[in-house]
């Protein structure tokens, strides 16, 4: 076994084509039958690799069906014809989508001079805050007359059967106690950003349902996390909608057709994880599915929340369990983010009520099983009694905010069988080969995958974690290191399943050493396959060579590329429920597939 990683290359010599190439060894495709033999028989060659004679011999790994042969270099080939290797390699075209739409600053302003949740949002900080009294309160509510008066509502409607009536604000901070008047407060907050919200847009008359469903599901997992904790959801909803209201206004503003078939799509902004529903960030633009997603900037976000690290910590623990949804979608951001034990925590809860969402709202049967079997971590004694509890909390908010409509209560556990492959539909070869490779490996609980297309192996790689017995129960948490720093060991402990995106950066050998040595659940690591790592970061290459396998390209494989252009339009038919006509000429990358398909509707 080589120490060094090989890469994909295709170099023309007299003897045939290099496929593969390594410091140590590479791997020749012979012109013919007789030319394989040939090479087979010799004991040592000389062979001519980009203007440099190499000694090579065969070595006992021989393909004859197809003609292939290693080839055992007597020294190590020149870094800078390794280099060049790489590059010779054909690579799928990518299409690039410039922003289309940008909020500026401008527009920002506008919308927050009348941003009923901005103005709210130093009494919401307030009520969390543990030092805090009925003086402070009223203060910052004495201008909010109309959410005085929801509060006093919603307070004297609990209050009626006892005969008690609450005159005033401070009457019930004092009667009901900083707590329950936590509570009525943020229902009140809710059901005027929810009237404030329906009043901007019709389109989304059913966001609200999803929403208050979904911060449902997280806070009854985060008190599965955070033994008696405080709730915290209606934060998370009011940050969501907030966002898609300054989308919305910019987008009113607009007047062309396109802009028009855009709002008709933006319930199903939800569910990506780019589309980051918070006014901590104004940019819009084009991406992968042609929707328009905000791109968070942080610096604006502890700006607007006063440096409250609690809820900068919330929307990280927001990004990161999208991310776990959805890894293929990239967050863009200006700064790295960090993760602790906290936000890791709030990702996974994240994640767990996105999954339950799609399974209720959708009938989206894989999700539930997914969903229950990631609830075992907890112990549950019924899957459908929680659900149904996760319902009831959340159609008890939908009354107390005067929204007409009810979740139906789940009366069976889902049913999906995992597979790795279609039913009477053959797995590639490629794939069966990857599929073994990784199962071998995760058995050790270590395993990093070289990829060429980043988008394509994550989809594999979701179905695969999800299949095996190992990783599929259990928490699990996505870390993309273009988004996030590097975690600690004891910042990712409470996971079963980590995987962390892009490692090709990682500086900081001794975290990443802490969490190899230490971290006792399943650690998958991703790393693009055209980066020389032994040349570019060789402390990092010595800890991972070992745990390395290759996700195979398709450049060469017809049957791989047609299983990248099956998964792409199943994607898109998923999110879209349509398929236009799509011709593929050429070859795509994964990504550009999609921006190729949207580009037809």
């Amino acid at each position: 076994m080589s120490e060094f990683f090989s890469f994909y290359t295709n170099i023309q010599t007299s003897m045939g084509v290099i496929k593969r190439i390594s410091y140590d060894k590479i791997l020749l495709k012979a012109k013919n039958q007789e030319e394989y033999i040939k090479i087979a028989s010799e004991v040592i060659l000389e062979i001519n690799i980009l203007d440099k004679v190499i000694k090579v011999k065969p070595s006992p790994e021989t393909d004859p069906q197809n003609l292939l042969t290693w080839l055992l270099t007597e020294e190590t080939i020149p870094k800078d014809i390794i280099q060049k290797a790489i590059d010779a390699y054909l690579k799928p075209i990518h299409i690039k989508k410039e922003p289309k739409f940008k909020i500026e600053s401008k527009d920002i302003e506008e919308f927050e001079s009348n941003d009923f949740i901005k103005t709210i949002m130093p009494f919401i900080l307030e009520l969390f805050d543990e030092n805090t009294n009925a003086d402070k309160i009223y203060n910052l509510m004495r201008n909010l007359i109309e959410l005085q008066e929801d509060i006093l509502k919603l307070a004297n409607s609990a209050y009626l059967d006892k005969g008690v009536e609450i005159k005033d604000v401070k009457s019930a901070i004092v009667r009901l106690g900083l707590s329950r008047f936590r509570d009525y407060a943020l229902k009140a907050i809710s059901k005027e950003s929810l009237e404030y919200m329906k009043n901007n847009s019709q389109e989304l008359q059913n966001l609200e349902v999803a929403l208050i469903l979904q911060s449902a599901i997280f806070d009854n997992i985060y008190q599965l996390i955070f033994v008696n904790a405080q709730r915290i959801y209606d934060f998370i909803i009011l940050s969501m909608m907030d966002g898609f209201l300054i989308l919305l206004n910019f987008l009113s503003k607009q007047g062309n057709s396109e802009i028009s078939d855009l709002k008709s799509l933006m319930p199903k902004i939800i569910q990506k994880p780019d589309l980051m529903y918070s006014y901590i960030s104004r940019i819009v633009e084009k991406d992968d599915f042609g929707k328009d997603v905000l791109m968070i900037d942080k610096e604006y976000l502890a700006k607007i929340f006063g440096g409250s690290i609690d809820a900068i910590n919330t929307v990280n623990g927001i990004i990161a369990g999208y991310n776990t949804f959805e890894p293929m979608y990239r967050l863009r951001a200006l700064n790295k983010y960090t993760l602790d034990k906290y936000i890791v925590r709030i990702a996974f809860a994240v994640y767990l009520s996105i999954l339950g969402v799609k399974f209720i709202l959708e009938d989206d049967k894989k999700s539930g099983v997914i969903l229950g079997n990631r609830l075992k971590r907890f112990g549950l004694d019924s899957f459908l009694s929680f659900l149904n509890k996760c319902i009831m909390d959340a159609n008890t908010t939908l009354r107390d905010l005067g929204i007409k409509k009810e979740i139906y209560k789940i009366s069976s556990r889902p049913e999906f069988e995992f597979s790795l492959q279609e039913k009477d539909e053959k797995l590639p070869n490629a794939l069966t080969e990857f599929y073994a490779n990784f199962t071998n490996y995760i058995k050790n609980k270590r395993v990093c995958i070289r990829y060429e297309d980043e988008e394509y192996m994550l989809i594999k790689l979701q179905k695969v974690i999800n299949f095996l017995n190992g990783t599929r129960f259990g928490s699990l948490c996505i870390i993309d290191l273009n988004t996030f720093s590097l975690p600690t060991y004891e910042d990712i402990s409470f996971c079963d399943v980590i995987v962390l995106k892009n490692i090709d950066n990682i500086k900081d050998i001794g975290i990443l050493d802490g969490i190899l040595k230490n971290f006792e659940g399943y650690l998958i690591l991703t790393l693009r396959n055209d980066v020389d790592l032994f040349q570019t970061n060789k402390p990092l290459f010595d800890r991972i060579s070992d745990i390395t396998i290759d996700f195979p390209s398709y450049m060469e494989d017809k049957n791989l590329y047609n299983d990248v252009i099956k998964e792409a339009k199943a994607l898109f038919n998923q999110e879209f429920k349509t398929m236009p006509d799509l011709v593929i000429d050429n070859m795509y990358d994964f990504k550009s597939l999609i921006r190729l398909i949207t580009g037809k509707i």
